[in-house]
């Protein structure tokens, strides 16, 4: 496998593989880290599985190394409790400092939840459409998302289509499968199988 450029980051094949062997990683927090690094997203939350809190600080360096390595900027930003004795990690993963700081200052908008879903959403890379479709209660009902949408758009999809624009915003969600494909066939099998057709 070649080297992969992507906005001026050269992406090693040992990188991929890293990612797809980091089992800390839910498969959708991997595919959102990918989208960050091929531009296709401009930040994103990351969530680890569920681990043992013995197994936290190598965990944590493990992550550290592989954003690291893609040249990500990123913050921890939750620990999830609610499977005690295990936690999950969450993380801000974003292609620069500005990107990053955004999705901080959009979660800070949550008293005023249509405020809160508009600017973080659009932090997110998510399209306008979606967003606006979100906010106004105007998304794809889940009839329609299982019968306008192909399994890869489900398995790909990270954000709720609208009602209105999803035709348009599949395309988003379309770019990011082929490129994962292209890039990690691993990444892409996995996800398509967490998916029922």
């Amino acid at each position: 496998m070649e080297t992969i450029n992507s906005r001026e980051i050269f992406i090693q094949p040992e990188a991929i593989r890293e990612l797809e062997n980091m089992t800390e990683l839910m498969v959708r927090s991997r595919l959102n880290i990918l989208a960050v690094v091929l531009d296709i997203r401009p930040a994103s939350i990351v969530e680890t599985d569920l681990i043992h809190p013995k197994q936290i600080p190598l965990a944590k360096e493990r992550i550290r190394k592989l954003f690291d390595r893609f040249g990500l900027v990123y913050k921890e930003n939750s620990v999830d409790w609610q499977n005690e004795p295990f936690v999950s990690l969450g993380y801000i993963v974003a292609r620069t400092p500005e990107f990053l700081e955004k999705v901080q200052n959009a979660q800070n908008h949550q008293d005023e939840m249509s405020k809160y879903h508009d600017t973080y959403g659009k932090a997110l890379g998510i399209p306008d459409s979606a967003v606006e479709g979100f906010v106004g209660d105007k998304k794809l009902s889940q009839d329609d998302i299982k019968t306008k949408l192909t399994r890869e758009d489900r398995a790909f999809s990270f954000f709720m289509p609208s009602a209105d624009g999803w035709e348009l915003e599949v395309g988003v969600i379309r770019n990011l499968a082929t490129k994962i494909k292209e890039i990690s066939p691993v990444l892409y099998a996995e996800a398509l199988s967490k998916v029922k057709n």
